[in-house]
């Protein structure tokens, strides 16, 4: 199974070519490869079509975000954690439960708070953290 999902974040050209009948793949499409190159281990390779999906203008959403910043605590990487935190804040995506039960092995509820702090009021989003209860 772990060859397979390797697989699928290495064999992914067919993601940046239009399909048979001109259409670009969606946002769905790149979600998935993007999980495959989390549970995979592979962060930097997820970064690189979270990466693309901003560049395609897809939507970078809470899930998408979620899925990424889970495969980076999984990992331990708290300073990975922590960067896609604040590019999601950033980009005016706001954490749910999901993203806080995520950040949990890296990040304390505390520093969550701070960050949020810090970048949504860089960015001029609203100051009130999110409820760690909502969310989908």
């Amino acid at each position: 199974v772990r060859l397979c999902v390797q697989d699928a974040c290495t064999q992914t050209h067919g993601l940046t070519s239009p399909r048979a009948d001109g259409r670009l793949p969606g946002v769905v499409a790149y979600t998935s490869v993007i999980t495959a190159c989390g549970r995979a281990g592979q962060t930097s390779q997820m970064c690189c079509w979270l990466d693309e999906i901003g560049e395609q203008s897809l939507g970078l959403d809470v899930v998408v975000f979620s899925s990424c910043i889970h495969a980076a605590a999984r990992a331990g990487d708290k300073e990975l954690s922590e960067q896609l935190l604040r590019r999601m804040i950033k980009e005016g995506v706001q954490p749910n439960q999901r993203t806080m039960q995520a950040l949990r092995p890296v990040l304390s509820s505390t520093q969550v708070q701070q960050i949020w702090d810090q970048e949504a009021s860089a960015a001029g989003h609203s100051n009130t953290f999110p409820d760690a209860e909502e969310g989908r």
